[in-house]
């Protein structure tokens, strides 16, 4: 149904989509549910979120990457800037694991659910604030999975330009590279590849098309294909379905309508985060896709 359905609305020509979505919710029950990464509970939304195609693959590739790189190394410090449910910890480190882990992220929930995921040998710091506020201690490896977009603004720069203070994607990533650097460590960023950044105002037809590019044709479709997996269980149906309403579907309008300071969506296409890393002197590694939809792009950096 929800593949059909998807599908029907993407074979429009683009600029019929957001009327048809329109509709097509319109028929659709409310659901006032939770707002993305507000609860991280065994039976919250982002538990069923992480099961999701784009999500593995983030989890997948990223465990390659620092199981690679932390091999052979003694007392080491791993950082991870927003820590979700803690899913890319589980099972990860072995129970003999010893090693410092500091997670930077506002809310207390999220330390607990990645505390949990860690076993006894690893010390675990909580640094409970937004990352533009913090300044993060040198590590080995440093993690930032779908953060940074909600950082509007490409610097300070431009954040000023539209009555906003504060660093932007530019300051930050100059700071988790000299986090890194100080211990030939490596840096990885995972964020969507589309262009949302603060420059395009409301109701702009262009972010209009990227918001639906991003929340129905690539996440949409990738919660659609997940529902439609046999033997489904009934409560991760009913968690699924409402983030295909509610942080999908509704969400083309939440972020297309609302001002651009409130916007919580600053995205950046692969090419323009090419640039924007090339600007902070980032040692580009390896970047790659890492799911089937080309939702989520992975950048290791040193």
């Amino acid at each position: 149904m929800w593949q059909d359905a998807l599908n029907d609305i993407l074979a429009l020509p683009r600029a019929k989509r957001r009327e048809a979505l329109k509709q097509l919710r319109k028929h659709l029950p409310s659901d006032p549910s939770e707002e993305w990464n507000t609860t991280f509970g065994a039976n919250s939304l982002y538990e069923a979120w992480s099961t999701v195609g784009p999500m593995q693959g983030i989890y997948e590739h990223n465990r390659d990457v620092i199981r690679k790189y932390l091999e052979g190394r003694d007392a080491w410090h791993v950082v991870e800037v927003g820590g979700g449910n803690g899913a890319l910890w589980r099972g990860f480190f072995g129970e003999s694991a010893q090693g410092t882990f500091t997670l930077v992220d506002p809310v207390a929930d999220a330390h607990e659910a990645v505390a949990s995921a860690l076993p006894e040998g690893v010390v675990f710091q909580a640094v409970v604030a937004p990352v533009e506020t913090v300044n993060i201690s040198e590590a080995d490896v440093l993690v930032c999975s779908l953060m940074l977009h909600h950082v509007a603004g490409l610097d300070v720069e431009q954040r000023y330009g539209y009555g906003l203070i504060g660093p932007g994607k530019h300051e930050l990533l100059q700071g988790f590279l000299r986090c890194v650097r100080s211990r030939d460590g490596i840096c990885i960023l995972n964020e969507s590849d589309i262009y949302t950044e603060l420059d395009l105002p409301p109701e702009d037809p262009i972010l209009m098309d990227r918001l639906i590019d991003s929340y129905i044709s690539r996440a949409g479709m990738a919660v659609a294909a997940a529902l439609a997996q046999p033997g489904l269980d009934s409560s991760l149906k009913h968690r699924l379905e409402a983030i295909l309403l509610r942080w999908c579907i509704d969400q083309v309008e939440l972020a297309g309508t609302c001002p651009r300071a409130e916007r919580d969506v600053y995205e950046l296409d692969t090419p323009c985060w090419k640039r924007v890393l090339e600007r902070a002197e980032a040692r580009i590694l390896s970047h790659r896709f890492t799911d089937d939809w080309n939702l989520f792009h992975q950048w290791v950096l040193a």
